[in-house]
């Protein structure tokens, strides 16, 4: 039975040095306790990635209204002359990507919403991270 005092002969165990079994592994276990959150934050970036692509994966048009409505509201930015759109913000970010880029509006309307849901795990990894829950948040996004 053990009263928490250590008996004669043996030695006490240094709180400071933490487990032998900590201490053995030493730089190698240290590097493996850093690796292990960015390999976990790859693989939610992946699983959002893929979930995002899931739904077009073999279909190649917009799926939803709302999808129309803004392939509509993006066209209307592109017009010459109009200034008269609504939701400014996103349409003019679609219609400035395909600008730029020249990609065909399907291929932006199929790549952008994973790119964006992986996106956003990244962001709630970030805030999750000042919160000490970092890879959590980002799986729970």
């Amino acid at each position: 039975m053990s009263t928490g005092v250590p008996t004669r002969g043996a030695p006490a165990a240094s709180p400071a040095l933490g487990s032998g079994k900590a201490r053995a592994l030493g730089a190698a276990g240290a590097a493996l306790s850093q690796a292990a959150p960015a390999a976990g934050l790859i693989l939610a970036l992946a699983a959002a990635f893929l979930m995002g692509l899931i739904p077009k994966r073999d279909y190649l048009y917009l799926l939803h209204v709302d999808e129309w409505a803004h392939f509509d509201g993006a066209l209307a930015v592109l017009e010459p002359g109009n200034l008269g759109f609504s939701q400014g913000g996103f349409h003019l970010l679609l219609a400035q990507l395909q600008y730029v880029t020249g990609l065909d509006w399907f291929v932006l309307f199929r790549w952008l919403p994973p790119v964006f849901f992986a996106t956003t795990v990244f962001l709630a990894y970030i805030v999750g991270r000042r919160f000490r829950c970092g890879l959590e948040s980002a799986l729970l996004a």
